[in-house]
């Protein structure tokens, strides 16, 4: 009699583990239907003397789903000479959570022209490439951060949080 009830007690235990396996699976999802994996990123921007610059306190852009091979994030700045004197501007970012320094591209553009276009951790030199803007006036520059389809692993539930900088510097006029 004791091994007939070891046997259906067995049984229903066999039973009650497949249940369980099969509820966890139906409410946690199969791999294939489980999200991509993706990144964040907050850039946002850094005061200076001599040029002002919009958005302040606010990020130029922000993104919870940056993923390998799609657009990414997209936002723009404003930037303005306060200055008597035409200025050539210089970019360049500072990371305060630099995770996504490998994988991630920036660029930023005035219309057509790349002032800058690297990677986020090559992006912390001054541009070669200047904006000249003259006494007054302001131009919009449009700001993209992305994560290319061969990015190196790493990047995935990465966070980024950049600050764009500027530096103007006197143009010399003959």
């Amino acid at each position: 009699m004791s091994a007939t009830i070891d046997t259906w007690t067995g049984g229903l235990g066999l039973l009650a583990g497949f249940c369980a396996i099969a509820a966890w699976l139906l409410l946690a999802g199969t791999p294939a239907n489980a999200p991509s994996p993706s990144a964040s990123i907050r850039l946002g921007t850094l005061a200076t003397g001599e040029l002002g610059i919009t958005p302040l306190g606010k990020p130029v852009l922000a993104s919870t789903d940056l993923r390998a091979g799609r657009d990414g994030a997209a936002g723009s700045v404003r930037v303005r000479n306060h200055t008597p004197v035409p200025l050539a501007v210089a970019v360049r970012t500072s990371a305060i959570r630099d995770e996504l320094d490998r994988s991630a591209w920036i660029q930023v553009a005035d219309g057509e022209r790349s002032v800058l276009r690297t990677t986020l951790g090559d992006a912390r030199s001054w541009s070669p490439t200047t904006l000249r803007l003259a006494p007054g006036e302001e131009r919009r520059l449009d700001a993209r951060i992305w994560i290319p389809e061969n990015a190196p692993d790493g990047w995935q539930a990465a966070r980024g949080e950049t600050t764009l900088e500027f530096r103007g510097k006197p143009v010399k006029t003959r």
